[in-house]
């Protein structure tokens, strides 16, 4: 399957042009990753946001996983917010595939789509605030089950 049939096929991409869509295609790469294999690393430039398309993705910080990836979840997403910088390490928990979608291009999309742009960015904020919870639940479960803990 080809980058413009994936992201056709994507419910973010769907309203998009197909002239839209052909850019970002254009310009996207698919990437076959080993088990393990780092995507990015936390602290190195942004530059690409992910589709897994195969596999699973974790995204990591020093103290552990702060969220993982499944088939058809976006990561990266931090190029979507003007972010310079990765704030987690991607590594391929199982062999996986991703589309790398340019972040640039992909940014002036969304300026150029103002409907567009606004789904996609309730989706980076739907995928942050789930992040956010998970961390204050974990922050406050895990002391407890260590101090039950005999």
């Amino acid at each position: 399957m080809d980058q413009t049939t994936i992201l056709r096929g994507h419910d973010l991409f769907q309203s998009l042009s197909a002239e839209d869509t052909a850019a970002l295609a254009e310009r996207a790469s698919r990437k076959n990753c080993r088990r393990g294999e780092i995507i990015y690393r936390a602290d190195s430039p942004v530059s690409h946001v992910f589709i897994c398309l195969e596999g699973k993705i974790a995204l990591e910080v020093p103290d552990g996983v702060v969220d993982t990836v499944a088939k058809g979840q976006l990561f990266g997403v931090a190029a979507l917010i003007d972010a310079s910088r990765y704030p987690t390490t991607a590594r391929a928990l199982v062999p996986a595939t991703v589309l790398a979608i340019e972040a640039k291009l992909l940014r002036q999309v969304l300026q150029a789509h103002s409907v567009f742009g606004f789904h996609v960015m309730s989706r980076v904020a739907q995928i942050y605030y789930h992040r956010f919870v998970q961390g204050r639940v974990d922050a406050v479960v895990a002391p407890r089950i260590a101090a039950a803990a005999p």
